[in-house]
């Protein structure tokens, strides 16, 4: 495991802390990789973030897949020029940069402070261009920095926990997911992982048949219930 010193930033990083340059940057990002569609819908998702902080009413299934039994059947990469980076600090992903692969930051303004809370970062480039990334979580204070779900998880069997993902619009419906998640199975092997597990809303249906393709399954599904400071999480076991 790499070491998790505090390190000073460099100028090539705006934490979310930033304020309206870190704003900047990403709508800056969004145009050049999406135009101004891609502008207007990453909006939408802010202002649908903000709404979720008021209130939500969501049904979830709660996942899980076996490490050992996933990482048997690695996926190949769906096309050419499709590499994946797990960063686990910001020197990885300053190193990345350095050899000329996109800076992800500008992908996910909230990179550094998830990274400093022990969360890893699997990345997906295309010919060095950012094309997807999905969070692992290893502790619950990672889990907290991109997942505010409170489902409980066995961290201290060595479980991994995953969420926060997002491919590029463009990209989407190209195999790039489920060969991530392929590849996160050989990580999580290595790292002595056993179980993977995920939460995932019962309307996303990309997501549950990309777990489902390396054996995932859900015993249990949640609801997750918010307005104001007022959540009520319950998971009820599947007939």
């Amino acid at each position: 495991m790499k070491s998790r010193r505090p390190r000073e930033r460099s100028a090539l990083w705006v934490a979310p802390g930033d304020g309206f340059l870190s704003i900047i940057r990403r709508a800056r990002s969004l145009v050049r990789s999406e135009g101004f569609g891609g502008l207007l819908r990453g909006l939408g998702r802010f202002a649908r973030t903000l709404t979720q902080k008021v209130y939500r009413n969501e049904r979830f299934r709660l996942y899980e897949l076996r490490v050992d039994e996933a990482s048997r059947i690695p996926l190949s990469a769906p096309f050419e020029g499709v590499e994946i980076h797990a960063i686990e600090t910001r020197e990885d992903a300053r190193r990345l940069t350095a050899k000329g692969y996109e800076d992800i930051v500008l992908a996910d303004p909230h990179l550094v402070a998830r990274l400093d809370s022990g969360a890893v970062a699997l990345c997906a480039f295309v010919n060095r261009e950012f094309a997807s990334i999905d969070w692992l979580a290893f502790s619950e204070d990672a889990k907290r920095s991109f997942d505010s779900i409170p489902r409980r998880v066995p961290f201290e069997n060595g479980d991994c926990y995953t969420g926060g993902a997002f491919t590029v619009r463009r990209l989407r419906g190209r195999g790039i997911a489920t060969y991530r998640l392929s590849w996160a199975m050989g990580y999580l092997r290595d790292r002595g992982s056993h179980m993977h597990r995920a939460t995932i809303s019962d309307r996303n249906i990309p997501s549950q048949r990309t777990v489902e393709r390396l054996g995932g399954s859900f015993g249990t599904v949640g609801h997750l219930r918010r307005f104001l400071w007022w959540t009520s999480w319950t998971e009820t076991p599947v007939a």
